[in-house]
């Protein structure tokens, strides 16, 4: 007799470009900064090869593959450039809030796991109006920031703490990841994961490719 299949309890989601439309403006910012250090990257570039990743990870193979230092103040440069674009025109994934309300009526867990900060999770999220699915008065909160505990995507292990943290196996979950980065951490945790896929690349094996954040609903 076939062993029935493990219910779904939680989807964790990855932030920028899956809830919030954050990776175009994080990587203008970037393009911007480098600009300052007289070099010229195109947006394709680094939205197709740099996207996803830690934030210092992404400054040294920029700063390495240009000939350049580092600079010792690159991320306090680069965050402040990033909250005036964020002010001004960040927006949510088309039809994130729609999809969280619906998930949260099915009476699943919803949470966060991102390579940024907290700071930045809080922020963007609640400028997009989309904080509340996380925080609950009544719950622990369901943010987890690769800064917290020094654990970066790729790594699984960024997801394995998220999932550990919600008293949950692997198999009882799902991710939705926008990135080939965040997709690998997904499935080498062993979760079921989706790939949201904006720029028409390739999926990656073992993901589920899902063309807008509205087709989760259908595809769990």
């Amino acid at each position: 007799m076939q062993e029935p299949a493990t219910r779904i309890r939680a989807v964790l989601f990855d932030n920028d470009g899956t809830l919030v439309d954050s990776e175009y403006l994080c990587n203008l910012a970037l393009q911007q900064q480098f600009a300052d250090y007289g070099i010229n990257i195109s947006l394709d570039e680094l939205l197709l090869h740099y996207r996803g990743g830690k934030l210092s990870d992404i400054f040294s193979r920029l700063c390495l593959a240009h000939h350049i230092s580092r600079p010792a103040n690159y991320e306090t440069e680069y965050r402040a450039r990033l909250q005036q674009l964020f002010t001004k025109a960040l927006q949510p994934i088309a039809g994130a809030a729609a999809v969280l309300e619906q998930l949260k009526q099915q009476q699943l867990q919803l949470a966060v796991v991102s390579n940024g900060p907290q700071s930045k999770m809080r922020f963007t999220l609640a400028h997009c109006g989309l904080l509340a699915y996380f925080c609950d008065n009544n719950e622990p909160q369901r943010l987890f920031s690769a800064y917290d505990c020094n654990l970066f995507k790729p790594d699984p292990a960024l997801y394995l703490y998220a999932i550990k943290a919600l008293g949950l196996e692997s198999a009882e979950c799902v991710i939705v990841e926008d990135s080939p980065t965040g997709v690998q951490a997904g499935l080498a945790a062993g979760v079921k994961t989706f790939f949201l896929n904006h720029y028409a690349e390739p999926c990656p094996a073992g993901a589920i490719e899902i063309k807008q954040l509205s087709d989760l609903l259908t595809a769990l």
